[in-house]
Parts: C-alpha cells; structure tokens; sequence
C-alpha cells in the first residue's frame, strides 16, 4: 500500500494506491469524510472506486450482444456483484504534486467481463476544495459496457446523521428493496419522503438511487448539513447522470451512520441487465466525468 497526502491552503488529503481509494479529506483539521481507521472493503466501500459497474450486478449475470456473462458473487447472502472489480485491485500512481494525485489502472478480461478498460482517477485541491477527474477508455477490439461510480461517507459533524439535513435535487428515485438488495422500479421523487425539499435524515434507513439530476450551471448538487449550521456540498456535472444515497447502515459500530454515502454515478445500479445510462464504448472511444466536495461557506 502507498499513501499520498496533498494540500493546498486550508484542505488536506490522502490517497491510497490501492482501489485509488480516498482516505479523508479535511478542511482546517476538521474531518469531512467517514472511513475505518484501516481499509476494510467489508464496512462499506469507503472512498472506493468502482468500476466497471457500480452498484450491484443482480444474480450476478447479465447479457450483452446476445451473450450472457456471469461475474464472480461478492455478495453471496444475496447473490449478487458489488461494485466491480477495482476498488480492491492495486493503482499505478503516474503523477504527483503538492496538490494533487494520479492514479491509473488497466482492466482486462475479468470474469463476466471480457473487455479492457484504461482508467485514470485524479484528486485534485484548490482553495474552494477537493475535484475528482475521472476519464476512461476502450482498449479492446470490441464495443464495452461500462458504469463508473464513487462512494465518499460525508460527515457533516459528530455523532450519527440522524440531525443532518439532507437536500437532493432529483426528479426520479430507486430504492433497493432491504431484503434482496434488489431495486425497485424508477418512481417520481415526493417532495415529502426523498429529500428533494430539505429536512432532516431521522431515522430513516435506505439506500436509494437519484436520477434527472437538477442542475445549475451544469452541476447537480448534494447537500448535508449539521444541526449547528456546517453544510456540505457533493456536486457531479453531466457525465454524472445518477448519485446514490445510503445512510450508513453498515456492521461496524463506531461506523454505522457516522456519515452519509453520496455516491456519483454514471448509471444506477443493475444498469448491465437495465441498461439505464449504460455507456457502450466502441474501441478507442473514451469518456469523462468529475465530481467536487466543497463547503456551503468556503
């Protein structure tokens, strides 16, 4: 494992070469992102990269160009494959600065995916906060189907998230149904139950898709705020279509609803076998998309 630390003004960083995973980011010593003190894929997928789908691939198979794919199940209560293959596999690190990180990772004839995908992953600082630049490319001989996501855990302030407020713009959801994980059929958001007018979290337990993203000068926005007024913003431009919300429900104690996963996405989840957004990359062709963490005041 090799760890990169960047800064620039009052933001600081790590980064970790395996899963190009980003470990905190904090602004003024406060710490913005929830994450285990070690990595530990089981918790939560914290700072992860996935690709090439992100979400779950349900039953672990899908077809494509008339052929059917079965990809290994890393969700065997359920049967399912979770978030692609490189949030655990080890990045190259190209580039390096006092500000910002670059990583890249060649994905090839996977299981269920016999395709080659380049990836390069930038994190970079400025004064206003933390960019994620993604870009990716077919290598292969054939037309690839392809989903990118991200899974940073906002922490809007101490304790569980039960007091934040939440305010997502959207005019589609998805729930994934508890039981099966599988999920449920896209819906017209409701201004009373999916946080498209904000309020508070509650109680409330799901993990749920977002799609027709409101956007403002391009960006869709995400935002969590803390009971004594710290707001976060999560923003995603145009190459992503989806953000998944899920409320940190996950088996370690000191973790479980420390933070909020906000998660950008280029397609929602089982989008192999929906194909929602699916991209089909003809050889050569390439792709981009950012996303941005920034404080409501900064």
């Amino acid at each position: 494992m090799a760890e990169t630390r960047i800064s620039a003004g009052a933001w600081s960083a790590r980064v970790e070469s395996d899963g190009c995973t980003l470990r905190s980011v904090e602004h003024e010593g406060r710490p913005l992102l929830s994450a285990p003190p070690e990595l530990d894929w089981t918790q939560g997928h914290h700072g992860a990269v996935l690709a090439p789908w992100p979400g779950r691939i349900i039953d672990s198979r899908y077809r494509y160009d008339d052929l059917e794919q079965r990809v290994p199940v890393n969700e065997p209560a359920f049967g399912h494959s979770l978030h692609g293959f490189v949030f655990d596999a080890s990045w190259q690190r190209v580039a390096v600065d006092a500000a910002s990180v670059t990583h890249e990772i060649t994905l090839g004839n996977k299981p269920g995916y016999p395709f080659e995908m380049h990836l390069r992953v930038t994190y970079r600082l400025d004064e206003k906060g933390i960019c994620c630049e993604s870009e990716w490319k077919n290598m292969g001989r054939g037309t690839a189907p392809f989903g990118l996501g991200f899974h940073p855990y906002l922490m809007a302030g101490g304790g569980v998230n039960d007091e934040w407020m939440l305010h997502v713009e959207a005019s589609v959801s998805s729930d994934s149904d508890p039981l099966t994980k599988r999920p449920m059929p896209p819906r017209p958001t409701d201004a009373t139950s999916d946080f498209v007018t904000p309020r508070r979290i509650g109680g409330e337990r799901f993990s749920r898709a977002y799609g027709r993203l409101a956007r403002h000068d391009g960006l869709a926005v995400v935002r969590v705020t803390a009971q004594d007024g710290f707001t976060i913003e999560l923003s995603v431009d145009e190459g992503f279509r989806w953000l998944q919300v899920f409320t940190a429900d996950v088996p370690s104690a000191s973790l479980a609803r420390r933070g909020i996963a906000i998660e950008p996405q280029t397609c929602p989840p089982d989008a192999f076998n929906s194909h929602e957004d699916l991209q089909r990359l003809a050889p050569g062709e390439s792709n981009r998309a950012s996303w941005f963490l920034r404080i409501a005041s900064a």
